[in-house]
């Protein structure tokens, strides 16, 4: 999982940094050619595919961290919902600041 993460993530860096040269360049040097052009549409596709699978890696990432194996509408998924909003409440209750002091 990290490793494809990873490549993902470089397929990202690769599509924006070519994106971004692309732009500045037909912005304040020249119109680009039809190279240049695909160059750049084929840059947004790549972009818009890695970071639909950053985001898919991570959410699975963070499913297998969570250890939620369980269906969402199970009764021990909504007692752990119910203890995170317990929490929630008590972090956000008005006695927050004293625990700064």
């Amino acid at each position: 999982m990290n490793a494809l993460l990873a490549g993902v993530g470089w397929v990202d860096l690769a599509a924006t940094a070519t994106l971004a040269g692309g732009l500045a360049y037909a912005s304040l040097v020249a119109e680009p050619s039809a190279a240049g052009s695909r160059a750049l549409r084929v840059a947004v596709v790549l972009l818009v595919l890695a970071l639909l699978g950053e985001f898919i890696l991570t959410a699975l990432r963070m499913r297998e961290v969570a250890g939620v194996d369980s269906p969402p509408c199970s009764s021990s998924s909504l007692r752990r919902a119910g203890d995170v909003s317990g929490s929630f409440v008590r972090s956000a209750s008005p006695s927050w600041p004293r625990r700064w002091e």
